[in-house]
């Protein structure tokens, strides 16, 4: 019984402690995926939020990833539109950040954000 609980603990509680050090975690498997894939797993999305480059937030956990595909300067990315879509995953949530490709919104980039991490 002690070697079941020891044993146990040893499976457990590297989880926790990866959870507790890792509050940000990049989803890269989702990376052009389309949303109706991210839908399927995850269910509806319990937020939406929708923007255009020029008001996309600059300090946020996705900034990165919507410049370095549509840089904030050049014009013709002016009239883009961002899409971002939030689950919730216990004390996660999960974020992708989506862009319009030949009429289906895929996402850009995904993370796995602990509530309690803010930007």
């Amino acid at each position: 019984m002690k070697r079941t609980i020891i044993g146990l603990a040893c499976l457990i509680l590297p989880t926790i402690v990866a959870c507790v050090r890792n509050p940000v975690q990049d989803l890269p498997e989702w990376k052009d995926k389309t949303l109706q894939e991210m839908s399927k797993q995850f269910g509806k999305p319990a937020e939406e939020y929708s923007y255009t480059i020029p008001k996309a937030p600059t300090k946020n956990w996705n900034h990165g990833i919507i410049f370095s595909v549509y840089p904030k300067d050049k014009p013709e990315n002016q009239d883009v539109v961002i899409k971002e879509y939030a689950w919730t995953d216990g004390d996660y949530r999960i974020r992708a950040c989506c862009h319009k490709i030949k009429d289906e919104w895929r996402v850009m980039g995904a993370m796995r954000i602990h509530k309690d991490v803010s930007f």
